[in-house]
């Protein structure tokens, strides 16, 4: 041992009689230490944070996707616009679709009645040859008849040529659509 008083360390058997003699609480300093090591655990990173949020990287990152808001924006509203004109164009579409609908209800039923005409018409012709064919029939009889009274030299020939020009009159009237408006 060293004869030098110096280099005495005191031992102490007990914390409280070390903390009386020294005035220090290990207790204490330990909570300082704690509390030291937790602040430099905190403003470490807080000083990484800092330097990375400020750093190029960082900010050229931050106005990429301030562009990429304005464009995905800019690409939403057209969406929207388009998705507008979708919806007018289907609603055009449900009203063409209506009205080609009923214009094919309409064309068929003009159909039916042209063809409702047609079929009268054809009645009516047929109608108007057998008309036309009695007619002929009578001329000839009636022209029969005239040849022979004609070579009997009686009065009954005028009598009997005004009822054939009344049935051709009638006719006439009657049927307007004979072989003289077929011409026309």
């Amino acid at each position: 041992m060293c004869p030098c008083s110096c280099c005495l360390v005191p031992t102490f058997t007990d914390e409280e009689s070390y903390s009386k003699k020294t005035g220090c609480n290990w207790k204490v300093v330990a909570k300082k230490v704690l509390v030291l090591l937790i602040l430099v655990g905190l403003v470490v990173p807080l000083v990484i944070f800092a330097i990375r949020a400020n750093s190029p990287a960082c900010t050229d990152g931050l106005k990429a996707q301030a562009a990429c808001q304005n464009k995905t924006h800019h690409l939403e509203e057209q969406l929207s616009q388009a998705k507008k004109y979708y919806e007018q164009s289907q609603a055009q579409l449900n009203s063409c679709s209506q009205q080609v609908e009923d214009l094919e209800a309409s064309l068929k039923a003009e159909k039916i009645q042209v063809q409702e005409k047609e079929a009268q018409i054809k009645q009516l012709e047929e109608k108007s040859q057998e008309l036309t064919k009695v007619l002929h029939e009578k001329e000839e009889q009636l022209r029969k008849q005239k040849e022979a009274s004609v070579q009997n030299n009686t009065s009954s020939s005028s009598v009997a040529s005004g009822p054939l020009l009344l049935l051709s009159l009638g006719l006439a009237v009657v049927l307007p659509w004979g072989p003289a408006s077929q011409a026309l």
